[in-house]
Formats: structure tokens, sequence, C-alpha cells
């Protein structure tokens, strides 16, 4: 009978050869290396700058902005974190192309209005991630449109965040994102409903104001600055006093039993039995009628007593008539005094006084 071998194992009905060395392999670890693909620089500097604008940081937002480009820095109450607003997310981006020290990223946006995309600009002092910045990092809008300025709105309203913009020159600067303009002012203005607006084009895109109406309690209160006005203008001696809205001008010829009178005296004296009730039309983009005031009953008047010639001053005679009210005269604007909103009076722009005689002509 043969000696077993050391490397050798006998079993019933076959024979197993186990190396050592192979053994020795089996034990050794291969370790398994999993190549990762890492972003361009730039496209993480992008993607930082919309991770700052949805945690609602401008200031972190800013700090990936090209030098050369923060002149152009949305004002101070459109980077409050209210104003920034949010309804977006960054899907994806994509590089471009590369050149030297410029790079051109993709990026991708889901809003509430679909798929959005944009290409960005960015430009490196270096190698490291923190010195890419962006060349184009705004958006612009422009506020010229019908009913702004000039017109019955001089605040823009962003997200709820209201501003006046007076003084905007007609351009101003947010940062990308979604953005609800206009929205009502409890007790001031309702305005239709409108859709959110994604901003991620560089293209400027224009803002107006939707189709509103005048909430009860902005109608009420210019119904009591109208009296006031109107109890100013019943003290003027003028038979057309001055940015009122009645009046009988000169050249208007008055039919009276001693004869036609078309020249009309100071002295003049206006009297009222009730003050006219005002509505307020509806505002709509374009309409010149919008916020127009008009008596509730167009048969709401003065009474006017005046001294008249005619026929070259061969005719004289006291007369009394009654006087319609032309509310034109005035116009209202809504207006914004540290993110307040009221309907008012715009006394920048007075009609000097009625266009044409509001008076009866045969008292």
């Amino acid at each position: 009978m043969p000696d077993p071998s050391p490397s050798t194992l006998h079993l019933p009905g076959r024979k197993v050869l186990i190396a050592a060395t192979s053994i020795l392999a089996l034990l050794v670890a291969v370790p398994v290396v999993w190549a990762v693909a890492r972003d361009h620089p730039a496209e993480t500097a992008l993607k930082d700058y919309f991770a700052a604008l949805q945690d609602k940081d401008a200031d972190a937002a800013l700090a990936l902005v090209a030098d050369y480009r923060r002149d152009e820095t949305p004002r101070p109450e459109f980077q409050t974190p209210e104003a920034l607003g949010g309804d977006w997310e960054l899907t994806g981006t994509d590089l471009v192309s590369e050149f030297g020290s410029s790079a051109t990223v993709t990026a991708e946006f889901s809003t509430p209005e679909g798929t959005q995309h944009r290409e960005y600009t960015l430009e490196s002092d270096g190698p490291e991630p923190d010195q890419w910045k962006l060349g184009n990092p705004f958006v612009t809008v422009t506020v010229d449109a019908p009913g702004i300025r000039p017109g019955v709105f001089d605040y823009l309203q962003v997200n709820g965040v209201i501003v006046d913009i007076r003084d905007s020159e007609g351009v101003l600067t947010l940062f990308p994102g979604v953005y609800r303009f206009y929205q009502d002012v409890p007790g001031v203005v309702d305005f239709a409903d409108t859709d959110p607006t994604p901003l991620f084009d560089d293209q400027p895109v224009a803002v107006e104001p939707p189709a509103a109406t005048v909430e009860p309690e902005a109608v009420q209160a210019v119904q009591e600055e109208a009296r006031v006005r109107i109890a100013s203008c019943l003290e003027s001696s003028q038979p057309r006093p001055l940015a009122c809205p009645f009046g009988l001008p000169d050249g208007t010829d008055v039919h009276t039993e001693a004869g036609t009178l078309d020249v009309f005296a100071t002295g003049a004296e206006w009297s009222i039995e009730a003050y006219p009730e005002i509505t307020i039309a509806d505002f709509a983009p374009g309409d010149p009628e919008s916020l127009l005031m008009r008596p509730v009953d167009p048969e709401s008047h003065v009474s006017l007593t005046a001294l008249g010639w005619g026929d070259s001053g061969r005719i004289e005679a006291t007369f009394t008539t009654t006087c319609t009210y032309d509310l034109s005269v005035w116009s209202l604007y809504f207006k914004a005094e540290e993110g307040v909103v009221s309907l008012a009076f715009n006394d920048a722009n007075p009609a000097w006084s009625v266009e044409g005689p509001t008076c009866d002509t045969e008292p």
C-alpha cells in the first residue's frame, strides 16, 4: 500500500489535490476600484449658487457672482427670503465647453410651469472650485408696461414683497427663480389670479399688473377724501374753480331771461345739498378709464350763483344754475410707502379744471 503524501488526500470515490499556493491565493483579498465621475469646478460653483438661493441666502449666492456684475445686484428688498421665494428645483447641470479660465454650463430647472433651461458663463482666477464665479447670475424685468410707469401703480410686488419703483427707470434685476407679481392687498385691491412666472432666461421679461378691483374699504377712503376736496371747491369764488370737478368756463353760452351770457365774474357762490356717492372703475391694463371715478347718481350736483355779461357787456344778469360732476379731473393711483399700499389721489399730475361746462346752460 502506498504511503499517503502530505499534499494528497484519499477520499472514497475520488482524489482531491489541494495545493498550498492555491489556498493562499484564495485567502488574498482583491481590491475593487470604482471610478467616480466628478463635477467640473464650474458646475460645482453653479450648483452652490442655486443651493444658496434655495436656502434663501442671498449673501452666499452673491459670493459666487463675478465682481464686474456686482453693480447689477438686485435691490435689498429683492434679496429678502420672502422675495426669493421657491417652488423650483435645479435638476441637472452639464459642462458645455471650457476655454482657459472660462466655462459654459447649462442648467435644467423644474418649475410649476414646466422644465426651464439656461446657459451660464463662469469664470475663474485659478483651479480651486471657490474661484469660479458667475458672469450672468441675474434676470431682468421691465416695468414700463401700461399702468405701471407712468400710470396707476408706483410699486412692484414680488412674492408678496412690495417695493416702490418710481426711481427704477423701468428696469429691475432679480435672482433667478419663480415669482408671483401683484398679489391681493387686503382692503385695497383684489387682483385677478395669475400663474407663477419662472424667471431663468437671460432675456428681459415685461411685468404688468393684471386686471384688478378696488376693495370697498379703499373706495370708502376715496369717498371721504373726495368730500374734503369738494368742500374746498365750494369755497371758491371762481365760476370755474381750479382743479375742481365742476365749473362754468368763459365762452359758454348761458341763456337767461335777460339774454345770453358768455362771460362770468369772480364772486360766484357755490352750494350743495348732499355730497355724491362715488364708484371707481376696475383696473384693466391699457384701459384709459381704469380707476376712473364717477358719481353713483349721474344727476348729483352743486348749485352756482354767478354774475354774467353778454353781447359784449351790454347785457348783465345774475343767475343760479346746477352743475354736475366731472370727476375725471382727479386721477387715482396705487402708491406704496414703506411697504404699505393705498389708493390715493394723484396730485403729481392734476387737471387744472374741467375742460367744458358741467353746468346747465338754461337755468
